[in-house]
Parts: structure tokens; sequence; C-alpha cells
């Protein structure tokens, strides 16, 4: 505890950083990560982005629709068979995530 500290005259009228700047806005990085550590779906991930853009907390650049297609790359990896979704083709799906990752 702090004992004895004369009060300054700015005190009263501190206010942080951060309130002065106003709302931080999102990049689609930012987003995305957001929407990974959430753990949301295609559909919720589109309904976050599309209510954070109707309140301007969004980049103007950010594209809502950006998680119809996330998985659209490697659907082709993988066939659905009646209620079985099976990956058909693990060697080229290893090679594609590898590639995107870089190694």
């Amino acid at each position: 505890m702090v004992e004895n500290v004369p009060a300054d005259s700015t005190d009263a009228n501190y206010v942080p950083e951060n309130e002065l700047l106003g709302p931080q806005t999102f990049t689609q990085g930012e987003l995305n990560d957001l929407v990974r550590d959430l753990d949301l779906s295609k559909d919720k991930a589109e309904l976050l982005a599309s209510r954070l853009k109707q309140k301007n907390l969004l980049d103007k650049d950010v594209l809502v629709s950006h998680y119809r297609k996330r998985n659209f790359d490697l659907a082709q990896y993988y066939t659905t068979d009646g209620p079985l979704c099976y990956c058909n083709d693990i060697e080229g799906l290893l090679r594609r995530i590898l590639t995107h990752v870089g190694f």
C-alpha cells in the first residue's frame, strides 16, 4: 500500500491511453486467430464476423464471407459416402498441409 503520496492535480483527470484512441478494429489475421482460438464452426465464425462488422469493429478490408470457403481447398481430399466421410488421399492431403505451413 502506498502512503503519504501527494495527490497530483492530473490524477482526477486520468484517462487510460487506450480509451483516448477509441475502439481497435480486428484485422483479418486477428479475426482468424480468434475464430481458431474459440474453435468456431464456419457458420458461427461468419456470424461473429458479421456482428463485429455491424459494430464497426473490423478493418475495412476484412471479409465476412471468408469463412464460407475455408475448407474448400481441402475438400478434394475427402469423400462423403452416406453418413461416412473419409480422406481419399492421405498422401496428397499431407503434402498440401506441409506445403501450406512451409515445410
